[in-house]
């Protein structure tokens, strides 16, 4: 295994092996995986792909287009994974699944890429007419439901468990100097990255898929400060779980300030029941506790933004 600052080496250690083996090939699902629940007649219609099961049966799909992100909180992934497989498959419709519980925990761990962190399950529908209608259906089935946001994607109006953005549906993958897999979709002036930066869920040539809504414009809402007062002026690290920023505590004559970020749901730990959300509430607890010692950073304030 190459020795480059790239290579998260703890899912090559996962498994109970010998040696540094890839977990997509290597990791044997837990007998109560998410397709554990359904007949035999179902499983058969899925095959497993690297950490995914993967339900793929038009033969017509195209190579990219409009696609769907479904999260879900630890609490009610089995749930929600239940529900979205009957619904798929009995629709025909293309998507893959995480494995199992295991699987998910990962893929809303700290240390996973925020362009993967928390996408359950993704849906590739076959057109634009599909993609919306099924958004739809999807939107009534999750009701109330939560997960991670996605942070390569847009959120679907209200519904806090489904994402959407515009790439790669099919294997078209370039390979970089280093031997690395770079997805890649055609552009009007041909292929271009299939960027999975935050936020970055509509190519400039592509048409947005909707008439009757558009997502409201978060900058146009608010002033800026987080929390009500903190000015944010930079930031020294991010991870899948959030990120660690410098700012300005406008209440305090501009004070400068750390700000530490937890994104909810993500960094989970579902046999213990908490996510990161909790952790940072135990760290702000542990602080107020150490205040008065004046050896450890003094606490300032806790909020939700």
């Amino acid at each position: 295994m190459r020795n480059e600052r790239w290579v998260y080496r703890f899912l090559f250690a996962w498994n109970d092996t010998l040696f540094f083996d890839p977990l997509d090939v290597f990791y044997e699902p837990n007998a109560d995986h998410f397709l554990a629940a359904f007949d035999e007649r179902v499983r058969a219609r899925f095959v497993r792909s690297g950490i995914w099961w993967s339900f793929r049966h038009n033969q017509n799909l195209p190579a990219q287009g409009w696609k769907i992100h479904i999260s879900s909180s630890h609490r009610h992934v089995r749930e929600v994974a239940t529900s979205v497989i009957g619904h798929l498959t009995e629709r025909e419709i293309d998507f893959k699944i995480a494995l199992d519980l295991n699987i998910f925990e990962m893929l809303n761990s700290k240390a996973i890429s925020r362009g993967s962190g928390g996408k359950l399950v993704t849906v590739y529908p076959r057109d634009d007419d599909e993609f919306r209608t099924c958004l739809a259906d999807l939107a009534r089935l999750l009701k109330g439901v939560e997960g991670a946001y996605v942070l390569s994607d847009l959120r679907y109006r209200d519904n806090k468990a489904l994402y959407f953005r515009y790439g790669q549906f099919l294997d078209t993958h370039t390979v970089d100097v280093l031997g690395r897999r770079r997805p890649r979709i055609l552009g009007p002036d041909g292929p271009v990255p299939d960027d999975r930066r935050p936020g970055h869920a509509q190519p400039s040539w592509v048409p947005w898929p909707f008439d009757d809504w558009r997502p409201a414009d978060e900058d146009a809402e608010d002033d800026g400060l987080l929390g009500g007062r903190f000015r944010v002026t930079g930031a020294i690290q991010f991870s899948n779980s959030g990120g660690v920023y410098t700012a300005e505590d406008t209440a305090d004559d501009d004070r400068p300030v750390l700000l530490k970020e937890a994104r909810p749901h993500t960094n989970i730990n579902p046999r213990q029941d908490h996510d990161a959300v909790d952790i940072l509430g135990r760290e702000w607890m542990f602080l107020n506790r150490l205040a008065d010692t004046g050896a450890y950073p003094a606490p300032i304030a806790t909020f939700r933004h």
